[in-house]
């Protein structure tokens, strides 16, 4: 098996490959790393034996089907495209859930924006004589995509990626700079896209290998002119290798850019790391629109004056941690306005260096981002509870019981319990709001009363709930028993009858599904021996 870069050129976008051919199966992933997510296509869980549902997809359950004596050459390719914007493909085997291998390419590549990195690959079953066959076309495929994608266009995708503009500021400055060097605008950006990729490029981010480009492209110019070039103003006593990025004050920085900085929406601070505490010198408007404070208030304060109760002290330790050692970081703080309401902040520190390396200054680009992280929480809350219970729903159990495998518990065990009770059932297919939703809120109180305390309770389904406990389960007849009674509810009392499985990790299974079927067996064998019969309603 071998892993290679598909492209030379850039960002191939992996949608350009032809996923349904006559011959080919393709299938599709998504992983968002920031908000450990992913997602599989249907033709990717068909793939490897399973149903959409039967597990939630994360990036070890995908390696765990990658075959062993491929998980090596699977690892290193997708490392390499997390550290490179180019599209890396990878041969390897699969091996589905009942055992049969498989033969696969698979091609990935990593997108990276507003701060996120999303790793997007496409893999293909070519099992058998297919493998040259798909080989040619997928790499006549990438070719073309490279071929087709503007110079000019990858250029733009990767400033705005690294200097956080967009799409007009990132050609403005490509304007700029052929004005400046008096070359064409697609030569400029050829030289960006080169550069960047050139192992000489030196800088630890993004962010400054960008700004050293810029600054190796600006020197191309065999003259530096006194008078006002575009709207910028150069400066003979400016030493040719001090990076723009290091010309922090009024007197080297183009007027230009010092306007840009005022009138930018987005909220800039800059603090002074050569004086005690580190004190801000600088915040522009948009920083005293987003805090409340003005610049009066607060020039010479360090910028702990933001921090509140919920203010995530790990968070905090971070970014020190990152300043002391001269480091950029990107995190996401609750922070508070000076009239006390709070926001989620997603903050962004880079060191200032003067040419000989010295860290004189932080500059900072605060984002209130509150909107998107509470979306982000409903819907977190929306894909992992159950809303009739307000209990973890199936993803959620399944994701439950995968760390507990991920961490290599030496044993847990799980319990099924299915409602018996149909005219509870029909309420609340028939009128979710009231009856049915109350009955079946109330069972499950009622069983997480009869489990010991700290078991993982969910509802998996309309009927069936799963508890996981690490340790020996309850003998059924105990949860059995617990619904002796009827359970009441707003609208009265109903009789709930249960039927009650267990399954023991490892003995039982060393996977979900696995889990689940023992336990749902266990329950059936079970089923005619000792439940306790509820009556209908």
């Amino acid at each position: 098996m071998t892993a290679r870069t598909a492209g030379d050129d850039g960002r191939a976008p992996i949608g350009s490959v032809d996923h349904r051919t006559d011959r080919l199966i393709s299938a599709s992933f998504r992983h968002d790393a920031r908000h450990a997510r992913m997602h599989w296509s249907d033709e990717l869980f068909a793939l490897l034996g399973l149903e959409p549902g039967d597990v939630v997809p994360t990036p070890a359950m995908l390696a765990r089907h990658v075959h062993p004596d491929d998980r090596g050459e699977w690892d290193r390719a997708v490392a390499d495209a997390l550290a490179d914007s180019r599209p890396v493909s990878v041969w390897h085997r699969v091996v589905t859930t009942r055992g049969r291998t498989r033969n696969a390419h698979t091609v990935m590549r990593a997108d990276r924006a507003d701060g996120a990195t999303v790793l997007l690959g496409v893999l293909t079953d070519v099992t058998e004589p297919l493998r040259d066959t798909y080989s040619q076309q997928l790499h006549e495929a990438v070719e073309r995509s490279a071929q087709s994608r503007s110079i000019i266009d990858q250029a733009k995708g990767m400033l705005m990626a690294t200097l956080d503009l967009d799409d007009q500021q990132a050609f403005d400055l490509l304007r700029w700079h052929s004005s400046f060097s008096n070359i064409k605008v697609r030569d400029v950006s050829r030289t960006v896209v080169d550069r960047m990729a050139a192992a000489d490029v030196d800088g630890t981010s993004p962010r400054l290998r960008m700004t050293k480009v810029l600054d190796r492209l600006a020197q191309r110019r065999s003259t530096v002119p006194e008078a006002r070039v575009d709207g910028w103003i150069s400066n003979p006593a400016v030493p040719d290798d001090l990076p723009v990025s290091a010309r922090i004050s009024d007197a080297l920085l183009p007027r230009t850019l010092v306007r840009a900085v005022a009138a930018a929406g987005v909220s800039i601070t800059i603090a002074d790391f050569t004086q005690p505490d580190q004190p801000l010198v600088y915040v522009n408007p948009a920083f005293e629109r987003l805090t409340g404070y003005s610049a009066a208030e607060i020039l010479g304060r360090n910028c702990r004056f933001l921090q509140g109760a919920d203010t995530d002290p790990d968070q905090v330790a971070a970014i020190r941690q990152a300043v002391d050692n001269g480091q950029e970081i990107l995190t996401l703080l609750r922070n508070y306005r000076r009239d006390g309401t709070a926001f989620w902040n997603e903050l962004h520190m880079s060191a200032v260096r003067t040419a000989s390396g010295r860290l004189t200054h932080y500059i900072g680009y605060q984002m209130d981002v509150t909107e998107r992280v509470e979306r982000d929480l409903q819907l977190e809350r929306l894909a992992y509870r159950d809303a009739a219970t307000d209990l973890p729903n199936r993803a959620a159990a399944h994701r439950q019981l995968q760390e507990w495998l991920d961490e290599e518990l030496p044993a847990f065990s799980v319990v099924l319990v299915r409602l018996l009770t149909p005219s509870a059932a029909a309420y609340l297919a028939d009128d979710p709001e009231t009856v049915g939703r109350a009955v079946v809120a109330a069972a499950a109180e009622r069983l997480q009363d009869a489990l010991p305390p700290g078991t993982f309770l969910a509802r998996i389904d309309d009927e069936r709930f799963l508890a996981a406990l690490p340790a020996e389960p309850p003998a059924a007849g105990t949860v059995e028993a617990a619904f002796a009674v009827p359970v009441e509810h707003p609208y009265g009392a109903h009789p709930v009858s249960v039927e009650v499985g267990v399954a023991r990790y490892p003995g039982d299974g060393r996977i979900w599904s696995e889990l689940l079927a023992a336990a749902g067996e266990d329950a059936e064998r079970s089923a005619g021996s000792s439940p306790v019969q509820g009556a209908t309603v």
